[in-house]
């Protein structure tokens, strides 16, 4: 199944069932790891995300929303960048969730790696929201300039 298929899926039939799943399996975003709105859209960080050998799908993490308005705006995907490879002690996890003006919100944490540390990251031990989003800079996903800035 392509990550396109499985991030589908995430979109469309967990969004409908998430009130029923229990809160280890959906998340708020947090504040702390909030990029900002980025100047690429959904296609071209894809794009971004399938050209780096150091980013992997991360289609088992639980699927993130944040609330805009009132309304629930779920991820549209979630990938992992592991600077040392696939078993890297951490990881970067990246989260673009689609604002309700059609641009994506990125959020970035730093955590544990759970192939390498799967206790450490269920338990969310060494979270890092304000470094993922250091790091998210680094690779230029810079909060969007509003127009006539």
């Amino acid at each position: 199944m392509t990550s396109g298929c499985i991030n589908w899926v995430r979109q469309n039939i967990l969004i409908h069932i998430q009130l029923f799943l229990p809160d280890s399996i959906i998340y708020s975003a947090h504040q702390d790891d909030h990029v900002g709105e980025i100047e690429m859209d959904i296609e071209e960080f894809r794009q971004w995300a399938d050209s780096d050998s150091n980013v992997y799908t991360n289609n088992l993490s639980a699927v993130r929303w944040r609330l805009e308005d009132g309304e629930r705006q779920v991820e549209l995907g979630s990938w992992a960048y592991r600077p040392e490879g696939i078993f890297s002690q951490f990881q970067y996890h990246l989260v673009p969730i689609e604002n309700k003006g059609g641009n994506v919100e990125l959020y970035c944490h730093r955590e544990h790696n759970p192939l390498r540390h799967p206790v450490e990251h269920l338990k969310g031990e060494n979270f890092w929201g304000p470094e993922g989003v250091e790091f998210a800079n680094s690779l230029g996903f810079a909060p969007r300039t509003p127009s006539g800035s």
